[in-house]
């Protein structure tokens, strides 16, 4: 649990006062605030917090404004933290002030009660006077259009995209006050340094700054990095003083041609900057890691040896590149796979020296990329070493950010790694690894598949521990997690648990209350709420839209008392998928896509005989099919962020998900070929991720649909023997934890239970296998991974 804050002083007796386990917000006590318009944000850092907290409170008490504030210490330290949102980041209080009442007086008053305050910049907003005060033009209650895009209002009324990037964007439809056309031109002239340069382009995003790619006068093409004040503190210092740090590292070493040369540094608009030599090559983890053969099908064995002699060549010159480094007294400190650049098969340069530290002085280790990063005891060029060992096996098996969460993985991992790639220097790698931690004697590697019931048993212990936080709805709240017990019970008599006590903040179905309903935890005024909703809803996908609400109403223990609401969905989502132009717009897959709407109306109109809803979900499922690209040796695979995926909510088992109740609903055979592709993809060696949505558990999932067909050559025996496979592999994500067994989060660096990414979503996987192997607990009308509300 996080720690809280103090009692705000005052009377908030008429106050309406919510809570959640990211926001506190206190409506106003007369009246409701605009739609959208001016609103004020405050940052603040740790150390200022209470104090911009309870100054804020005070003032909007006395005005009778609505407010809020991130809820407790934890939540403020994770939003200003190095990888948080950069769109979120900073915001600590958010005001919403009447129209009328914002202005230049209003503002210089904020500035001059919080002088003595700092915090981050927020990006995307208007920085009011160097101060901790922010401005910018945007809703002020959750709207959402046909897309899911947060959105405000033209003048018209009709919703447009509430832009939320991270540079002061307001509308072009509204009219700029003078105070904000003068401050916009104040802040400009502040950024004289900036001026000198052109950018080009980024090369990496962080909340704690960027990497940029620009053009300089004087310099020509230079690197151009940033580190923001008061984000990412570690240690008394944060990005910005970092950066600075990171100069004065470079200034040591330029002469020895071991690091880019530099040329400057600077502090504009409340971050520093450093510019730097820009070298050539690739960074590792593109040039070398993604080239890894191993998530294919069918793992070739001539592919995979030439992938461990050429990941041994390119290690072979980055290790030359770090005994350059040392012979010099210096530690990189950082050697991960985006801080080298790979220049040829047997050439190799270090970047990033934001760690690096000469002479080894003592004190506090710089925080570096997780599960490539020593022990914090391990000191000198015993650091970089082992992270050339973890870069090295990485590029083998990319597993290495569990080491830190559990020990124990690093012999697995190196275990798998030998008989996948029985040419690489495994051995070498477990001496590295065993001068800087503890390994256990012999190969003592856990192979045993993992068992429903402790995964379960542990799950729930975790979840009933005094102080766990629970928060709604189905990806990442309680209800994911009822959900997986329910559906890895040995029988019905166990109840689910108790309800998320926290207020959920949206009807869908990953999100929202919708969630609820798969559980049967309804009552007619929860409903009535539902439909209405439903009925003023724009939304369209499977997240959080219009087919996630249908597709859980379909789903429930008792889908009959929802035919009302689910007729209007159907309608809606039938004469949506009319728009050529709206539908081809989404994005691909299941979760966002049309693969989720010809889901929902695939099933909708097989169960209530809607040959209209059945020609839709045709429609629907064919924009997905034509994005499918088939790979040899890979199968049918959607792409996403530029790779191509097979996974279950962003890839191509998404689209067979919708593909196997499109094929119900019609029978017809042309679906075959394609479903067949896709499934081929189903069944990769290694999963980067376990869980369901991004992950080997919604493989399992999609596989349980195409077994339940029967239709050769996917029939029952030899889907069975493929989900025995993924069952079997599981166990190279297990993590064995002080509160049992546990999977780890979408980023591999946290234990999670929740439905989405974690072991509630595995739990799910396991427990579909076993019931598919006894043949029990077929229910064709409810997708694979949906079920457990009728258990």
């Amino acid at each position: 649990m996080g720690i809280g804050w103090a009692r705000l002083s005052g009377d908030w007796a008429d106050w309406r006062i919510t809570s959640d386990l990211d926001w506190t917000r206190f409506g106003q006590p007369v009246g409701a605030p605009p739609d959208q318009g001016w609103k004020i944000h405050l940052s603040a850092r740790l150390q200022d917090a209470e104090r911009v907290r309870s100054l804020a409170a005070e003032f909007c008490r006395t005005a009778g404004w609505s407010f809020k504030y991130l809820t407790d210490r934890t939540v403020l330290e994770r939003a200003n933290a190095k990888d948080a949102p950069r769109t979120s980041s900073g915001k600590f209080v958010t005001i919403y002030p009447p129209a009328s009442a914002v202005d230049e007086a209003l503002l210089d008053h904020l500035a001059a009660v919080l002088h003595d305050c700092c915090g981050p910049r927020i990006l995307g907003d208007l920085q009011w006077r160097n101060s901790v005060v922010h401005v910018r033009y945007g809703a002020f209650r959750s709207l959402s259009d046909w897309d899911g895009m947060p959105a405000i209002r033209d003048p018209s009324g009709a919703l447009v995209p509430d832009r939320r990037g991270v540079v002061f964007d307001p509308p072009d439809w509204v009219e700029l006050p003078n105070w904000v056309v003068a401050e916009r031109l104040r802040s400009a002239g502040a950024d004289e340094p900036l001026s000198r340069m052109r950018v080009s382009g980024a090369y990496s995003f962080s909340n704690a700054g960027g990497v940029y790619r620009a053009l300089h006068d004087a310099h020509g093409e230079v690197v151009l990095k940033e580190g923001r004040e008061h984000v990412g503190e570690h240690a008394g210092r944060d990005a910005a003083g970092r950066v600075e740090d990171e100069f004065e590292a470079l200034r040591h070493l330029e002469r020895s041609g071991v690091a880019p040369r530099v040329y400057g540094t600077f502090r504009s608009g409340g971050s520093a900057f450093m510019m730097s030599e820009r070298l050539p090559g690739t960074p590792f983890n593109r040039a070398v890691m993604s080239q890894n053969p191993l998530t294919a099908a069918e793992a070739d064995r001539t592919a995979l040896d030439e992938h461990a002699a050429s990941v041994h060549h390119v290690v072979r010159a980055i290790e030359r590149e770090a005994e350059r480094l040392h012979t010099l007294g210096a530690v990189h400190g950082d050697i991960s796979p985006r801080n080298v650049l790979v220049e040829s098969p047997s050439a190799a340069r270090l970047i990033d020296f934001e760690s690096c530290t000469v002479g080894d002085p003592p004190g506090t280790i710089v925080p570096a990329t997780p599960g490539f990063s020593a022990p914090n005891a391990v000191r000198g060029p015993d650091r970089d070493l082992f992270s050339i060992a973890c870069l090295h096996l990485a590029a083998l098996v990319p597993l290495t950010s569990l080491f830190p969460l559990d020990p124990g993985k690093i012999d697995e991992v190196l275990a798998a790694a030998r008989v996948w790639f029985p040419t690489a220097p495994v051995d070498a790698l477990r001496v590295v690894f065993g001068r800087c931690v503890a390994l256990p004697d012999g190969n003592t590697a856990r192979t045993t598949p993992p068992g429903v019931a402790e995964l379960r048993d542990a799950i729930r212990s975790r979840r009933e521990a005094p102080g766990s936080a629970h928060r709604p709805g189905l990806e990442r709240g309680a209800d994911g997690l009822a959900l997986a017990l329910r559906r890895s019970e040995p029988d019905t008599r166990t109840p689910p648990g108790p309800l998320s006590s926290q207020a959920s903040s949206g009807a869908g179905l990953f999100s929202g209350r919708a969630s609820e309903v798969l559980l049967g935890r309804t009552t007619p005024a929860f409903l009535a709420r539902l439909r209405d909703e439903v009925l003023g809803m724009l939304r369209v996908d499977l997240e959080d839209g219009l087919a996630g609400i249908g597709l859980a109403l379909l789903s429930a223990p008792t889908p009959g008392v929802h035919r009302d609401t689910v007729d209007v969905i159907a309608g809606r989502l039938t004469e949506f998928s009319r728009d050529d132009n709206r539908s081809r717009h989404l994005p691909a897959g299941l979760r966002n896509g049309p693969s989720g709407i010809a889901l929902f109306l695939a099933l909708y109109g097989r169960l209530h005989g809607d040959d209209a809803a059945v020609e839709a979900s045709r429609r629907m499922l064919e924009i997905d099919a034509q994005r499918l690209e088939h790979r040899q040796g890979w199968g049918r695979q959607l792409r996403h962020s530029g790779r191509l995926v097979p996974f279950l909510g962003s890839g191509s088992a998404g689209v067979g998900v919708a593909l196997v109740q499109v094929f119900r609903a019609t029978t017809d055979q042309d679906l075959l070929p394609v479903l067949h592709g896709v499934a081929e993809a189903a069944s990769p060696e290694f999963t980067a991720h376990p869980g369901l949505l991004d992950g080997r558990a919604g493989l399992v999932h999609f596989l349980v649909d195409v077994g339940e067909l029967g239709i050769a050559p996917f029939d029952a025996e030899s889907v069975g023997e493929r989900l025995n496979e993924h069952r079997r592999r599981f166990a190279l994500h297990r993590l064995q934890t002080p509160d049992g067994v546990a999977y780890p989060d979408q980023h591999l660096r946290a234990v999670d239970d929740g439905w989405g990414h974690g072991g509630a979503g595995v739990l799910t996987a396991l427990a579909a296998i076993e019931d598919f192997e006894r043949g029990r607990d077929v229910q064709q009308d409810v997708p694979s991974f949906l079920r457990g509300g009728h258990r």
